[in-house]
């Protein structure tokens, strides 16, 4: 298929939206799927946040006050670290690598306060530390999702990315061309009046010269 220099630009384009738009849709869905999960652990935590207040109020050894303690602080440090993850509003390769690495950390930094907390509880709230460890769990198979997808489907984001680039090279080509195309019809322009100009000197110059 034989495309004109100047329809190249609109062709590429076109055909970089019916490369990218399946993908893209489907890594927008993974992180929809992934922020009701995050939204979930905030709440799981908010909750578990608020239950470790409340016993820490009505529980009288000390024992079991510092386990609701520890339980409160706990979740509320998880709490304050799912907060500083931040989804990608575009999908492109980058920001879902990005997003990604940004989960790998959150489920690694997780894994260490449930395991310290647990390791302080004294069998205090083993349920609630289950949970803890389920919410986890969930995240990371989000983030393993997004991991999948870039090394796979998402691959095509990055030809998506080359192409972007081709398009632009071809569209401050076909700029340039046209400012030269401008020009010249500006210097052919000049030169009309020139000659022009120049005949009626010539004329001028024959009248002085048989005068």
């Amino acid at each position: 298929m034989r495309i004109k220099f100047e329809d190249y630009p609109d062709w590429l384009s076109q055909e970089l939206d019916k490369l990218v738009k399946p993908t893209t849709a489907k890594g927008r869905k993974l992180v929809d799927e992934t922020i009701r999960a995050l939204e979930e652990g905030r709440g799981f935590f908010e909750d578990l946040s608020k239950k470790g207040d409340k016993d820490m109020a009505s529980k009288k050894d000390p024992v079991s006050y510092k386990a609701a303690r520890l339980v409160g602080h706990s979740a509320r440090e998880a709490q304050q670290i799912l907060s500083k993850v931040q989804p990608p509003q575009e999908i492109t390769w980058e920001t879902l690598k990005t997003f990604k690495d940004q989960l790998s950390s959150l489920t690694k930094v997780l894994r260490e306060i449930r395991v310290k907390t647990v390791g302080q509880l004294s069998g205090f709230y083993l349920l609630d530390m289950r949970s803890f460890g389920g919410t986890n769990d969930r995240i990371l198979k989000h983030s393993e999702k997004i991991t999948h997808f870039l090394e796979g489907d998402g691959s095509t984001l990055q030809k998506a990315r080359t192409l972007t680039s081709s398009l632009s090279e071809a569209q401050a080509v076909r700029r340039e061309i046209v400012e030269r195309l401008a020009e010249s019809e500006d210097l052919e322009r000049s030169m009309q009046s020139l000659q022009i100009a120049l005949s009626k000197l010539t004329l001028n110059l024959t009248e002085i010269e048989n005068h």
